[in-house]
């Protein structure tokens, strides 16, 4: 119903069959697992390895893909220069700074789409009917503890792991 009904913006600004897009929602904090399930004192975001491995496992049964759409809630934050590495490979790196809206039509509509820890990031995975590239954390059986809206991610994400279009990235 919200695929058919709300969301009525069904095209792609980019090649659609060449372009990686990726969640990052970095403003509201979103990427931050805190308290960590790593340890107790510390703040963790996703490490940009895990967004590496997705461009690359992608890249690697695609060699035509050659763009990077990142949306995101926060341009200003550091995180986002990491991508720029991947202009040496010959990519062409996008800052979608459409409003979050637009954003979210993109990453439903995208053929690739990598997530990040947030429920905006799990409704694009349920919405998208194509590839998308999710967090598998290797201790996700031993987290006993609530961690807000990543325990949340954490746990939703294992049902999301059955879905045909889902592949997951081990952290």
């Amino acid at each position: 119903i919200i695929n058919n009904n709300i969301l009525i913006n069904k095209t792609f600004d980019y090649d659609y069959e060449n372009t990686i897009t990726i969640s990052l929602r970095l403003g509201c904090k979103g990427e931050v697992v805190y308290p960590s399930p790593f340890a107790d004192e510390e703040s963790v975001r996703l490490p940009f390895n895990y967004f590496s491995q997705g461009i690359n496992t992608i890249k690697k049964n695609n060699p035509n893909i050659n763009t990077i759409l990142i949306c995101c809630d926060n341009f200003e934050d550091e995180f986002i220069k990491q991508f720029e590495i991947y202009k040496k490979s010959g990519f062409n790196i996008i800052f979608n700074k459409k409003d979050t809206y637009h954003q979210f039509c993109d990453i439903i509509n995208s053929k690739y789409f990598i997530t990040s820890l947030s429920t905006f990031s799990l409704w694009g995975v349920l919405l998208n009917n194509n590839n998308c590239y999710v967090p598998c954390f290797n201790h996700n059986l031993s987290i006993k503890k609530n961690i807000g809206t990543e325990a949340f991610y954490i746990n939703a994400s294992s049902t999301f792991y059955n879905m045909k279009n889902v592949t997951r990235i081990y952290i």
